[in-house]
């Protein structure tokens, strides 16, 4: 017997950009960050990028 269906499989498939489920549940989530925190957010990863980007230019090469 197979694992039992997550719930949000079993909810409806995705409809995209459109989906007003979706719409909604992108509205709350940015009511939860602050603008600083996104800042702070893309701050790192653009500092985890300038780190990791030559390490794999080296490993591509």
């Amino acid at each position: 017997m197979g694992q039992p269906l997550r719930p949000s499989h079993l909810i409806k498939p995705k409809t995209g950009p459109e989906d007003p489920e979706l719409a909604e549940t992108l509205r709350e989530g940015l009511e939860q960050v602050s603008p600083d925190d996104v800042l702070a957010i893309a701050r790192e990863l653009a500092g985890r990028r300038q780190y990791l980007a030559p390490l794999v230019e080296r490993i591509a090469r």
